[in-house]
């Protein structure tokens, strides 16, 4: 194996015990977006090993849109959760349209190969 697959096998391995330790230890009044991030960071990880590993490029494309979940939403989750730990109050209807906005953003993404709205080429 190659030394960049053998480290994103570990690190989407690390994601996904640091996930079930959360799971086990997760609590009700945990903030929903600190769960998102932990729900997405090991799918995220799996779609970079998925891409190191990948022989074709129906394969690559696959993996891209899995890497793409992080680009579009953990900067979000993240940002969110950061700013309600600070107590800084963001409005529902606010975050709700960020969440839209991000899920447009990965619609695009997910013509990745049929259309050009997002890659002219591959």
């Amino acid at each position: 194996m190659d030394g960049i697959v053998i480290y994103y096998l570990s690190m989407f391995i690390m994601s996904v015990i640091l996930a079930g330790v959360y799971v086990f230890l997760w609590h009700k009044h945990f903030n929903v977006f600190f769960s998102l991030i932990f729900a997405f960071i090991p799918i995220v990880n799996l779609g970079h090993y998925l891409k190191a590993t990948a022989t074709t490029l129906e394969e690559v494309i696959i993996a891209q849109k899995i890497i793409y979940l992080g680009g579009c939403f953990l900067i979000l989750f993240i940002s969110l959760y950061i700013l309600q730990n600070c107590n800084i109050k963001v409005p529902k209807f606010a975050s709700t349209t960020m969440i839209i906005i991000s899920m447009g953003v990965y619609g695009f993404v997910l013509t990745i190969g049929q259309g050009e709205w997002f890659y002219k080429s591959i």
